[in-house]
């Protein structure tokens, strides 16, 4: 670099000559100046042997060098592209496989769902059952204890009626003969 600078110098201070030693000459100008044409050519092509002779490796090492590195972006951008297709080819596929499972789960749950709603309606059914049995035992007991009810006070009456009866027609010799009689029963019995 710093043999370009050097080089791209020295053009510069021939250019400068050139050009004062020309105007020196005190020539007025009335068509082309073929000589200044001649020098502007010469530190021109001076110019460019000097970037060629001294600044053509370092252009041709940058040059090289970026387009190894636009290669190697572009190898590298390639590899990442292809990395980024198959994550989504994958996610596509899980993407997939979670609608096919969200169907299978909603229709377990429909299924399980039906299932509890059918073991439900029976634990309700046999409740129903059960309440029934209840209700038929409780009503028979009531009945028959309303039975005894009914006999006992049916008896009571039945015995109560008898006596008025036997007070009203027996007499006192009957209720004697009835006394003795029930005694001599009871005397058996013992």
């Amino acid at each position: 670099m710093r043999r370009l600078l050097h080089a791209v110098g020295l053009a510069g201070f021939a250019l400068v000559l050139s050009g004062s030693a020309l105007a020196a000459g005190g020539e007025e100008a009335h068509g082309p100046n073929w000589g200044m044409l001649f020098f502007h050519c010469l530190n021109i092509s001076i110019l460019f042997l000097v970037i060629y002779r001294f600044g053509r490796r370092p252009i041709q090492n940058f040059l090289a060098e970026r387009s190894r590195g636009i290669r190697e972006q572009i190898g590298a951008g390639r590899e990442r592209l292809e990395q980024a297709e198959a994550e989504m080819a994958q996610l596509r596929q899980r993407l997939d496989s979670f609608e096919g499972e969200a169907e299978r789960i909603v229709a377990l749950q429909i299924e399980q769902g039906e299932q509890e709603s059918a073991r439900a309606a029976q634990r309700a059914e046999q409740t129903a059952q059960r309440i029934r049995e209840d209700a038929q035992n409780v009503a028979s007991q009531e009945l028959n204890l309303a039975r005894q009810e009914l006999r006992a006070e049916a008896s009571e009456l039945a015995t109560e009626l008898a006596a008025e009866i036997l007070r009203g027609e027996l007499s006192e010799g009957d209720d004697a003969r009835l006394i003795d009689d029930f005694v001599g029963r009871v005397g058996e019995r013992q």
